[in-house]
């Protein structure tokens, strides 16, 4: 008898399959994507250098798609070394196609075949539920978000029911932050900025950072901050007594998931020095900033000090309870094929947030 998975066939996308896929695709809590975000995302990518893998898989019987597995082209620098990667940005098996071993159909297609087409570091970012399934990576680490709730029990309602609400409000309503003196207040300056300044502050910032990290030329700043058809960013420049001492872009979202909750993420942030005391002053005067938001968010699972800085503000990681009850755990999947990233096993040599985060 033959089995499931000798059912189907998988091969290189071609451009006559891109309508298909925009068709029959829908993601994690019901992410679609329309041209304008594949044009986006794949075509106009500065990263891109001519083939970037992805993968069909079709029912042999009837020749129709029923999969896909698409890659990112992504730079990444540490200190003067840059280096080619891929993101496993998005997959997707038709629901009645599922459970018959599609995905890794695709993605030992994908391993045998790509070549040098899959730079120099693979990564992807998925849930749970396909950490143990999925062969595309051979190491990782647990990732995770930390979110700050200015009106708790208005989020207990929405992600809890008002039933478990009055339970739940409690456990996600934190202390109040630690106050900036009045010499911080007055010696702390945060304003908008644009992209000239930003690409300044990173070129500083990266001669000498250590770790991995997307290469933030003025190139990449564009296109993933002004061209990007849903963002809506904000570019600040923080400085004490003058001196600039680094940025941060937050993204306005009408949504946090599937719940009506107007949320502000914190996309990216540099501090010059790596300083976790300044970097906590900034998301200080931010949360006092907006304060009409529901939801705060920033991602710095990969960065510990400022992880740490944040819970102190009274943020909350996503892998605590109660928010592991709503927030699916997450894992970076890694696969590398250059031996001078063999750290990148570690999540310690990554600088990682939210915009790196496909």
């Amino acid at each position: 008898m033959q089995s499931a998975v000798a059912s189907y066939s998988a091969r290189w996308f071609e451009k006559s399959d891109r309508d298909e896929i925009l068709k029959c695709y829908v993601g994690a809590a019901g992410r679609t994507i329309d041209i304008e975000d594949w044009n986006w995302q794949y075509v106009k990518n500065p990263a891109g250098r001519g083939l970037t893998p992805m993968v069909v898989a079709e029912e042999i019987k009837t020749r129709e798609v029923v999969g896909f597995l698409l890659s990112t082209p992504w730079d990444l620098r540490r200190k003067d070394e840059v280096f080619h990667a891929t993101i496993g940005s998005d997959a997707y098996v038709r629901s009645e196609h599922r459970n018959r071993g599609v995905y890794n159909k695709m993605v030992e297609f994908l391993l045998s075949n790509a070549g040098e087409a899959l730079g120099d570091v693979r990564y992807s970012f998925y849930n749970e539920r396909l950490k143990g399934r999925s062969r595309n990576s051979t190491e990782g680490f647990e990732t995770s978000v930390s979110l700050f709730f200015p009106n708790p029990k208005k989020v207990a309602n929405l992600i809890f029911q008002n039933k478990l609400a009055k339970f739940f409000a409690p456990f996600i309503y934190r202390s109040k932050r630690p106050s900036l003196s009045r010499d911080e207040e007055e010696t702390l300056q945060i304003r908008r900025g644009d992209l000239d300044l930003i690409s300044k502050l990173y070129k500083e910032w990266a001669e000498t950072a250590g770790c991995l990290h997307t290469h933030r030329n003025l190139k990449y700043l564009r296109w993933r901050f002004h061209e990007d058809p849903k963002g809506h960013n904000d570019f600040l420049l923080a400085s004490i007594d003058g001196e600039e001492v680094g940025y941060f872009v937050l993204n306005k979202g009408e949504n946090f998931g599937q719940d009506s909750l107007k949320t502000t993420i914190i996309s990216d942030y540099i501090i010059l020095k790596n300083d976790p005391d300044v970097f906590q002053r900034c998301v200080s005067r931010i949360l006092s900033d907006q304060s009409d938001s529901d939801v705060l968010m920033a991602r710095t699972f990969a960065t510990r000090p400022y992880q740490e800085r944040l819970m102190r503000l009274g943020f909350m990681d996503s892998t605590f309870f109660p928010l592991n009850l709503w927030i699916k755990s997450g894992f970076m999947g890694i696969r590398i094929y250059d031996h001078r990233l063999d750290d990148a096993k570690s999540r310690d040599a990554w600088y990682l947030t939210q915009s790196d985060c496909f």
